[in-house]
């Protein structure tokens, strides 16, 4: 079973990366959807409570996911609908878990 802290703050990140990989199919929408959501970001802290917990998290997803799919992108342009998902899943997952760990010491 997952804490309702994991779930927030990795598999909400995680779904997002994922929806973003499924429709970024270009380098250059990748980077302005990274672009995008990271100035998302910004106006996190004029957000309400519960927006501001769930949305940044699900933003900081994409715009993790996105930063991974410019890289991937620009290499091989042709990749694989289940390629892109796949590693924004993991960049997504790699970030949000290690700050976890890191903040909070356990999960």
């Amino acid at each position: 079973m997952t804490s309702n802290t994991s779930f927030v703050f990795v598999i909400l990140p995680c779904i997002a990366a994922v929806t973003a990989g499924l429709f970024l199919f270009d380098w250059r929408l990748a980077a302005a959807t990274a672009c995008g959501a990271i100035g998302l970001l910004f106006i996190a802290p004029l957000m309400p409570n519960a927006v501001r917990l769930f949305g940044s998290s699900i933003i900081s997803g994409v715009a993790v996911g996105s930063l991974a799919l410019v890289v991937v992108l620009l290499i091989r342009p042709t990749t694989a609908i289940w390629t892109r998902m796949t590693i924004a899943m993991l960049a997504a997952f790699s970030v949000h878990y290690l700050h976890l760990i890191l903040t909070v010491g356990s999960v």
